[in-house]
């Protein structure tokens, strides 16, 4: 997983929840986009074309702006269980 910093944003269109981890005072999600790569999101982080607006329990959300339109993106935790 690396920091967004001078790297691409993550597209959530094409992006999957992997794990959410929190702490007392830290609450971040990790997150991976179709080519592979990881990335830690936490609320207020920028993605493409948005930000993060909430980190969830079992999901992440982000708000997406596109031609003047804003939408919800959110991105659930998989049961992995389901995938054997």
């Amino acid at each position: 997983y690396k920091p967004l910093g001078n790297v691409e944003l993550v597209d959530m269109n094409a992006s999957t929840l992997v794990g959410v981890m929190w702490g007392p005072t830290d609450r971040f999600a990790l997150v991976e986009d179709g080519d592979g790569n990881g990335f830690i999101l936490r609320v207020g982080d920028r993605v493409q074309n948005g930000r993060v607006v909430a980190v969830q329990e079992e999901s992440l959300v982000a708000t997406i702006s596109l031609y003047g339109i804003t939408s919800r993106v959110i991105l659930r935790l998989e049961d992995r269980k389901d995938q054997r």
